[in-house]
């Protein structure tokens, strides 16, 4: 076969292996998958909008969650002790659940117990507002230091744990592992003390 006759041999394959409808199937599956690449790049987009959205409301919680005032105060102390029983396993919060609700609720209190899940009487309850919480391995922490007074009359009093009041509700008590013993008229300063 001479170069010309295998030219045009080659030339004759080429159009008998052409099938115009399978083109024009191609041309069409080639224009919906553009068409699709293009809903799909719209779509990424908008999403790309909707986190940035979501980013920036956290950004601005999270700025405004830092510049509420931290407030950690005494209220004055109960007439008659409460008695803050312990929360079976299955009805206790989680740390982060804790922290939510914490989030939510107006009023926070804390409140000094004794070994029998009693208000320590004669002990002020803690109000607590503001950003002062912090996850920790041992549970949710309050990061404001809080100072407790014995009064100076009477016998002083051991603290054995705390309890935690939201809207006037427990929502969690925690035994302390060793009491702290207060002496009439001293004052102890508690840091990164108090755990639910």
């Amino acid at each position: 076969m001479t170069e010309g006759t295998q030219e045009k041999s080659l030339e004759e394959q080429f159009r008998d292996g052409l099938d115009k409808d399978g083109a024009v199937l191609l041309a069409e599956r080639v224009a919906a998958t553009e068409a699709e690449l293009a809903t799909k790049g719209e779509e990424i987009v908008d999403l790309r909008s909707q986190l940035e959205a979501a980013n920036a409301r956290a950004d601005a919680a999270e700025k405004v969650s830092k510049e509420a005032p931290k407030s950690v105060s005494k209220k004055p102390a109960s007439p008659k002790p409460r008695k803050f029983p312990e929360i079976k396993a299955d009805d206790a919060l989680e740390p982060e659940q804790l922290r939510d609700a914490i989030g939510d609720a107006e009023d926070v209190e804390i409140v000094l117990v004794d070994g029998n899940g009693r208000e320590v009487p004669g002990s002020m309850p803690i109000n607590v507002t503001g950003n002062v919480w912090n996850l920790r391995l041992q549970g949710l922490m309050l990061t404001e230091p809080v100072e407790i007074t014995a009064p100076h009359e009477g016998a002083g009093y051991q603290v054995a744990g705390y309890a935690l009041l939201l809207d006037g509700k427990l929502a969690a008590r925690r035994m302390r592992s060793d009491p702290v013993n207060v002496a009439a008229g001293q004052r102890v300063k508690l840091t990164d003390d108090i755990v639910f």
